[in-house]
């Protein structure tokens, strides 16, 4: 559940329509055809957003679990200074 709290808050950090197509896409289900749609764009356009989206999404997770990790070592360091 710590892992879908990570991938929901760096979701929340996306643009609009970063976080549209991926929620449409990975989410919903739905075609590319579809999700073109929806949006008033074009296939190609949906495909190219998808594909910076899911980028933007992996770095901003990425970066959250990096900063976790930084948190709990400088805990751990400031319990043994203790």
């Amino acid at each position: 559940h710590e892992d879908r709290g990570l991938v929901l808050a760096a979701l929340r950090e996306l643009d609009p329509e970063q976080r549209s197509v991926i929620v449409l896409c990975d989410c919903h289900g739905q075609s590319y055809e579809q999700i073109a749609e929806v949006l008033g764009v074009a296939v190609g356009t949906v495909k190219s957003r998808l594909f910076r989206a899911r980028t933007a999404l992996r770095e901003a997770v990425e970066a959250k679990i990096a900063a976790a990790r930084a948190g709990q070592e400088g805990a751990a360091r400031a319990q043994r200074l203790d």
